[in-house]
């Protein structure tokens, strides 16, 4: 099981092979705000 303290979201969201950072989210037991802004500015920098 995947958890944010020992993955971060990118190297699961690689590792899972998913597009969106929403689907990596769903493996992790809950989400901080902090992790939505992560997200945010990695789907902006893939821009």
């Amino acid at each position: 099981m995947f958890a944010r303290q020992h993955v971060p979201i990118r190297v699961a969201q690689t590792y899972l092979g998913h597009a969106q950072p929403e689907i990596t989210f769903g493996y992790y037991q809950d989400v901080k705000d902090s992790d939505l802004r992560e997200a945010g500015d990695f789907l902006r920098f893939d821009r």
